[in-house]
């Protein structure tokens, strides 16, 4: 009896994880294709942290950002390119069908969990070969590449330090059922580069536009400076003297 739940313990989590990953496959298409600077507010004092969103491992959702030049500080071109081709090829060829997936979490209450299980194994393997080929391709890098997978994400605040913007410039927003919200980090496979300059140095490079921001205390009201308005000339009329009257009914 003790074995029965302690299986269905573990198979209960099983489901709940595979839940959770189904879920997340719903909004994929919100991150894949965009590579995107760790929060300053995650990552001030420390180096720069970019994350290259490449998506899932079920068939036709990957897409690989095209090489950005504000990486060539770390990598050329030829080298990137060597390194998305590779993991492209991996994932085309050995990518999940998502009818199987949703087969495999409808079974699960009546197979004991086990096609769950069978799945997460199998997620396991190609994370882990996806892990091997980052590694492989960026073994001889100055500066350490990884790779992970990221199957849950927090809500930020919606302030400028606190949210991630991705190379175009564009703030990383996702809305649901729940309302639209700032999230850290990007759901799916991310292959994460370091930096060697400290976050609040490159940050004005990753977003140009992005003015510098003083600090405030929230809730407390901003200072207007004064400004001129130009104010019109008065017209002065004097009251006629009594030799202009005389001389007027002259």
């Amino acid at each position: 009896l003790v074995q029965r739940n302690l299986a269905s313990a573990a198979s209960a989590d099983d489901f709940d994880r595979f839940r959770r990953f189904h879920r997340a496959m719903s909004v994929q298409k919100t991150y894949m294709g965009r590579i995107f600077m760790k929060p300053l507010a995650k990552s001030r004092g420390q180096n720069a942290e970019l994350y290259i969103n490449i998506g899932w491992n079920t068939s036709g959702n990957q897409l690989f950002p095209p090489y950005d030049a504000r990486l060539g500080m770390v990598c050329s071109e030829e080298q990137y390119n060597d390194l998305m081709n590779a993991l492209r090829e991996y994932m085309a060829e050995n990518s999940f069908n998502m009818c199987c997936c949703v087969c495999a979490m409808i079974m699960a209450p009546y197979t004991l969990c086990i096609s769950c299980c069978i799945a997460h194994a199998c997620t396991s393997k190609y994370t882990e070969k996806l892990v091997q080929i980052t590694q492989e391709k960026t073994k001889g890098f100055s500066y350490p590449w990884r790779l992970e997978l990221m199957q849950a994400g927090g809500h930020q605040a919606m302030v400028p330090d606190q949210m991630a913007y991705d190379q175009h410039g564009q703030p990383l927003i996702v809305s649901n059922k729940h309302g639209t919200f700032a999230q850290w980090p990007p759901l799916g496979y991310n292959v994460i580069v370091i930096l060697p300059m400290k976050a609040e140095e490159f940050a004005p490079q990753w977003i140009p536009a992005t003015q510098p921001m003083q600090p405030m205390m929230m809730g407390m009201p901003q200072q207007v400076q004064p400004q001129s308005i130009p104010v019109a000339e008065a017209v002065v009329v004097q009251s006629p003297t009594p030799q202009q009257e005389t001389m007027n009914e002259a």
